[in-house]
């Protein structure tokens, strides 16, 4: 039993002290700001574990009962403990040598003409120095040549000066002197004693040309003195190379190369002002007098309404809301630092509200109206307290769309982050550039976590409520040989509550390189769409206003001017963003905003250009309805302390509507197999596109198709620009085309009705030369034929021709003659008709076709009268006159009738021989074409009018012969 008792008391104790020694102690050491070149000294504590601890360094310095110790022994040692239980825990000491680089005359650093160096004293002087029994503790040496000079400035000045003015305390200088070619080991001593911070070597001893000279500068301190070293040489007597070099300092002398420590400090030297400062050597401009109204918010952290100042100083917030003030009719923005100031008014009582449009924060206690009376020292400390969300306020984002590049001086893109809700947030900024431009950090701003060639990268971590930052890297100048050259920038930012993306950004902007511009001036984000700026009504326009002091001294104060045009901005949108330096922004009812850089210490140009420039941005949003066309203006006028004001271009912008993009008007109908094209060149159109089922036809303004098939189609075209975006439905139609009836080729022959018949299904018919459908066409005979056009044009407008070919013919006409075959019978033939073959022919007899007589000749078999037709192929047909045919009647070859006169012009007579017997006479051509024909007995008068003249045939028939007389008309 009594094992297990001790058993369980082990086991127990072996729990315990495992538990106690669960977390490893961990030593620390604090390292004291040990004296220039002695002993390291440090002390040590002990996180985790339970007291006492104790502590050893094997090798090291034995510690006093507080822990601390001095060691000299360059090493690295190891520190161990144990705590009450027996924990342990270790550390490492490092002590490390003292680097003296110039503590000697051979390891002299070198001085450049007129050129201030930055040093640091830690030489210790073991050995008297050789200087009239001077006794100092550091030293450094410096050396330079003379040349031709001759005369020569030292300036030196430390940190620890006590008397800028005079001699300084505790310092000392030794000049020693050698030929160009020797060393400081061969140099003889010229000059040893106390100095002022410019030392001039002509008053105490003759400079030697081309001669080294090596100077000692020795200290009677024993911690680390900065210094500040230089030589100037001239052969004129020199003036001002000691002074104020801070540019900031209102005793700032331009000239100045060493700093002798007189650099007064800037402030409110008047006694009766509020914040008057008794150490202020320099009066800035900034006292503020019972009649000021000042004040500052901040985050209540605590909720007790007081600005604490411990454990941390509760944090000041800005463009968190605004601030009206009723008696004054005017809105405060607070600057960067939460502050406002309202200097010079009238004394009385004035009633302050704050107000934040998003109901993030509060004035603690939860009354938003505070009152002041003046005259009072006491400005309002406004304690807010978050109600909840997250949020932010970014800008810069645009800010740089029209960057200019200065070919030497270069320029500083990036953006400005507020964190304007109730909790911490995270993010992360990134930009890119070409890689052959340069980036350096801005100490102004949060500096960039990584870098590659072209790529800066920014990590946001805990920015608390209310806190700022400025993001921005400052781009070298690529220097004159790239101006007009233009280098494309990209940016991104996203930014979380630690939890969840709450923002997501990115943009471009293209950075013009120009060696001239006008440093004062004022740039609109968006710029606007094309030359005349437009953008859309009911549009938030940022603007940044950049000023540069290029005058010769500090400017004191900067104030802006900005007269906003009620007419066509909204004052109650507007909204400050960010600016280079703190201030104020106070906004009158009738648009007039004054941004107030107060106590700015704005460097001149000639002494610091870098530092001599600022900015600031604001976001305002024009009026929700303006006239299309409407032109918006803005300049602002710029105060440098009490000069004339300089005015900044004028931005302009122009009111634009998506409506003014017109949509083109097109064929709504088109014909199968037709090609297709839409033509939408218009104005203020940068995109097109043209779909159709989903599918993008193109991206061209004009729509060109081979054709579609037949069907009705809505074709989508969306035209854009940087503002708008405006589609419609295009409504096609492909229909076939209608088919034309009756105008085949035909042949008419001469007399025949020839009508423009035509027909379609479902359309209109048209007719060339004004021809109207079913018009009886008068057409002379035309063996070549004419040709009429004809269209259908149904009702979606596609129409399809015709060509009526039609021939008219002449009829034929033929005739015929006797050909006599002796006896008493005749042979009747076609008489010198061309191409016989080419017709159709058919004999009749007493007007009866004669069943088989079908060629051109007919041997007559039977008494009576004979006549012929004649087809053409076209079926036109004409008949001969015809022939009486007496069978067994004998032509006589005598002439049974005489004709008088022969020739004749106008009348012939015809007399027959026998007067008793009745005969039938006929006027002939000379082809035996029937003319004319009549019966007579003895006599009978024939008139020649009309007839041409040549030979003609007279044929007279008695009943049983014929005779023929020829007679010629004259």
């Amino acid at each position: 039993m009594k094992h297990v008792l001790f058993l369980c008391a082990f086991i127990a104790s072996y729990i315990s002290l495992y538990g106690q020694c669960e977390n490893t102690l961990v030593p620390v050491i604090t390292y004291s700001n040990n004296a220039c070149g002695q002993q390291t000294c440090f002390s040590l504590n002990t996180t985790g574990g339970t007291s006492p601890y104790t502590y050893t360094i094997p090798g090291g310095p034995t510690l006093n009962p507080n822990n601390f110790a001095c060691w000299s022994t360059p090493g690295v040692y190891q520190v161990a403990v144990i705590d009450a239980n027996g924990c342990t825990g270790s550390t490492t000491l490092i002590v490390q040598a003292p680097s003296i680089p110039n503590d000697v005359c051979t390891a002299s650093t070198i001085l450049q003409n007129g050129v201030q160096l930055t040093d640091t004293l830690c030489g210790i002087n073991t050995q008297p120095t050789p200087c009239a029994n001077m006794q100092f503790a550091q030293t450094g040496w410096y050396t330079f040549n003379s040349e031709s000079f001759n005369h020569i400035q030292f300036g030196a000045f430390p940190a620890f000066a006590t008397s800028p003015s005079g001699v300084l305390q505790g310092m000392g200088i030794q000049i020693l002197a050698a030929p160009n070619s020797g060393t400081c080991e061969e140099a003889t001593d010229v000059f040893c004693g106390n100095i002022s911070s410019c030392f001039n070597f002509e008053d105490h001893f003759t400079i030697t040309p081309e001669t080294n000279y090596y100077v000692r500068v020795m200290a009677g301190w024993t911690s680390w003195v900065q210094l500040n070293v230089g030589v100037v040489l001239s052969n004129e007597p020199i003036v001002g190379v000691c002074g104020c070099t801070n540019p900031l300092s209102c005793n700032y002398d331009p000239e100045a190369i060493i700093n002798n420590g007189s650099c007064g400090y800037n402030g409110c030297t008047n006694p009766s002002a509020c914040n008057y400062l008794s150490y202020a050597t320099c009066d800035d401009g900034s006292c503020l007098y019972g009649n000021d109204i000042t004040g500052v918010i901040f985050n209540d952290i605590n909720g007790n309404g007081v600005r604490d100042t411990w454990p941390i100083l509760e944090p000041a917030l800005s463009n968190v809301g605004y601030i009206t003030i009723e008696e004054l009719n005017v809105i405060v923005f607070p600057d960067a630092s939460g502050s406002f100031v309202l200097p010079g008014l009238t004394l009385g009582t004035y009633t302050l509200q704050f107000i934040n449009n998003d109901n993030l924060w509060t004035i603690t206690g939860g009354d938003n109206m505070l009152t002041i009376s003046l005259p009072t020292c006491n400005g309002l400390k406004i304690p807010l307290t978050p109600s909840s969300g997250v949020a932010a306020q970014v800008s810069g984002t645009n800010m740089f769309a029209n960057s200019v590049i200065q070919c030497n001086n270069g320029f500083s893109p990036g953006v400005w982050i507020q964190n304007t809700g109730t909790v911490a947030i995270d993010g992360t900024f990134i930009m890119t550039f070409p890689q052959n431009l340069m980036a350096q950090n801005i100490t102004t701003s949060l500096p960039y976590s990584s870098s590659s060639p072209g790529i800066l990268t920014w990590t946001i971590n805990d920015l608390a409520p209310g806190s700022t930052l400025n993001l921005f890297a400052h781009i070298l100048g690529p220097g004159v040989s790239f101006v007009g050259s233009v280098f494309p920038f990209s940016f991104s930012l996203e930014l979380s509550d630690q939890q969840n993306v709450f923002y997501t950004n990115t943009w471009n902007t293209n950075a013009l390189v120009s060696c001239a511009y006008d440093p004062n001036d004022k740039q609109a984000t968006p710029e606007g769409y094309t030359d005349n700026h437009f953008i859309l009504q009911d549009t938030e326009l940022e603007f940044k206003i950049r000023f540069q002091n290029t005058g010769n001294a500090p400017a004191f104060d900067v104030r802006i001017d900005d007269q906003i045009d009620l007419n066509v901005f909204d004052l109650s949108s507007f909204e400050p963003q960010s600016a280079s330096h703190s201030y104020s922004t106070i906004v009158q009812p009738d648009g007039m905003v004054q941004f107030v850089f107060n106590n700015i210490m704005l460097p001149d140009s000639n002494s610091n250009e870098p530092e001599s420039h600022g900015f600031v941005i604001y976001k305002i949003r024009t009026k929700q309805v303006l006239e299309i066309g409407s032109v918006l203006n803005n300049t602002a006028a710029i105060f440098f302390d009490d000069n004339p004001p300089i005015i900044t271009n004028t931005t302009q912008h122009t009111i634009f509507s998506c409506d003014q993009i017109e949509f083109p008007t097109y064929d709504e109908n088109y014909c199968e197999g037709e090609p297709i094209q839409i033509d939408s060149n218009t104005d203020f159109v940068e995109q097109y596109e043209w779909m159709l089922d989903n599918e993008i036809l193109g991206n061209t303004p004009t729509l060109e198709l081979a054709s579609l098939p037949l069907d009705s189609y809505d074709i989508l075209l969306t035209l854009s620009n940087p503002l708008c975006e405006v589609s419609e439905v295009l409504s096609i139609q492909v229909a076939p085309y209608s088919e034309i009836q009756g105008i085949e080729q035909s042949i008419f022959c001469e007399g025949d009705l020839i009508t423009a018949n035509a027909s379609c299904e479902g359309c209109t018919i048209t007719w060339s030369d004004g021809i109207e459908n079913g018009q009886v066409l008068d057409i002379e005979p035309n063996i070549m034929g004419y040709v009429f056009y004809v269209v259908a044009e149904n009702e979606a407008g596609c129409m399809s021709g015709g060509e009526w070919y039609v021939n008219v013919n002449f009829t034929p006409q033929p005739w015929i003659i006797a050909s006599s075959q002796g006896g008493n019978t005749s042979n009747l033939l076609l008489h010198e008709w061309p191409d016989n073959t080419y017709f159709d022919y058919q004999w009749l007899l007493n007007g009866e076709p004669i069943p088989g007589e079908t060629n051109y000749y007919i041997v007559p078999t039977e008494t009576g009268y004979y006549t012929l037709q004649a087809t053409d192929p076209a079926g036109c047909m004409g008949e001969s006159s015809g022939l009486d045919v007496v069978i067994g009647i004998e032509e006589t070859q005598a002439p049974s009738f005489d004709i008088y006169p022969n020739p004749a012009s106008d009348l012939i007579q015809i007399v027959s021989k026998d007067e008793a017997v009745p005969m039938r006479i006929q006027l002939l051509t000379a082809f035996g074409q029937l003319i004319w024909e009549d019966a007579f007995y003895s006599k009978q008068y024939i008139s020649l009018e009309g007839l041409n003249s040549g030979t003609y045939i007279i044929s007279v028939t008695n009943g049983s012969q014929i005779s023929r007389l020829p007679f010629i008309k004259l």
